[in-house]
């Protein structure tokens, strides 16, 4: 059994790959937040859907303890958490649980005592840990979690967004586009990206950055005000799955400027779409990107080292082109969802 309460965006597109590529021989049921149209992503699994809404914590709890005893699951995988589910623990206890720990400290602008504390509950409940790095993994042991029930697999890949149609954008034609893709939050370090394009535009004047995803821009307005539309454009909104390839065709450059992270899907979705990235070296970043071959790993907080690593692909093309080949070969060969299952069960089989 699978619960993943996020029925939207990285936890949405994480849990139907995995799942959906968990062979068919095993049972398979599924407890997630209200999935509306998006349902069809899935495939060969049982699906119940809870609401996870306050007012309604008594009947959820209720309705969640009745479907996990009626399947009766061997492994309850959970792929992400919500704090509704911190009054189920001690029944959660009853059965074998596995957890994909994606984050292992809160990121800055979430590191509040309320969001540390459910946290450090949802580690606690696995009996067996999977994370996306090494970096993940030394972290966990010095929290003090057993180094033999953890496990690294790597987020897999997002190829799945290649399936839907794009649509041009003539606002980019002519342009050296970069993206930024994703939530805004203060752990991204988009107020770096911002200075490094002030100095990439002294250089090299006909590059657009594009900011992509939902947050607070309020602490980038100074910043923000003092580009020109051509070179800046702003989409501060939720981005619907039909329109991210959108934003990954148009980009020629990723960027991930992020001050902290443990690991991210916008990488295994820029490599999809064969895109090099730029990228801090910080968590796990680094062991899925290869630096000088599917990307460019700089220093955090250094805008001066993110504009020259903007500028030697804007420069390059060539090279440029044979990153984003490279990025997607590794996407192919070592981030595809089948090998990820394959040992997903092999983890499963730890606690049988």
């Amino acid at each position: 059994m699978y619960i993943n309460p996020s029925p939207t965006g990285g936890m949405l597109h994480y849990s139907t790959q995995l799942v959906n590529n968990i062979p068919e021989e095993h049972e398979k049921a599924l407890i997630i937040g209200n999935l509306g149209d998006k349902k069809s992503l899935y495939s060969n699994i049982t699906i119940h859907e809870i609401s996870w809404k306050k007012t309604e914590l008594v009947a959820n709890v209720l309705e969640i303890r009745k479907i996990v005893k009626s399947f009766n699951p061997d492994i309850i995988h959970f792929t992400s958490f919500h704090f509704i589910l911190i009054l189920l623990v001690p029944f959660f206890k009853k059965y074998r649980i596995v957890v994909t720990a994606h984050d292992v400290d809160a990121h800055q602008g979430t590191d509040n005592f309320f969001y540390k504390f459910v946290l450090d509950q949802y580690l606690k409940l696995g009996d067996l840990l999977i994370t996306h790095g090494k970096n993940l993994k030394d972290r966990l042991v010095e929290k003090g979690f057993d180094e033999s029930k953890i496990f690294i697999l790597p987020h897999g890949d997002y190829s799945f967004f290649l399936n839907y149609s794009v649509e041009k954008n003539s606002s980019v034609e002519n342009r050296d586009t970069l993206l930024f893709f994703g939530r805004i939050l203060k752990y991204k370090g988009l107020n770096y990206l911002l200075e490094s394009l002030k100095l990439v535009i002294q250089e090299h004047p006909d590059v657009k950055l594009i900011v992509a995803g939902k947050g607070n821009m309020d602490e980038y307005r100074d910043l923000v005000q003092s580009f020109k539309a051509e070179n800046l454009d702003i989409h501060n909104y939720f981005i619907e799955d039909k329109d991210v390839p959108s934003y990954f065709s148009m980009a020629d450059i990723v960027v991930l400027p992020y001050i902290e992270a443990s690991q991210t899907g916008i990488i295994p979705i820029a490599y999809a779409f064969s895109k090099p990235v730029i990228a801090t070296n910080v968590g796990s970043i680094p062991e899925v990107v290869d630096n000088g071959i599917t990307g460019i790993l700089v220093p955090p907080k250094d805008e001066k080292a993110l504009a020259v690593a903007i500028l030697r692909l804007l420069k390059d093309k060539q090279l440029a082109k044979e990153l984003g080949t490279n990025a997607y070969h590794k996407m192919k060969e070592e981030l595809s969802w089948d090998k990820i299952a394959i040992r997903t069960i092999n983890i499963y089989k730890q606690l049988l």
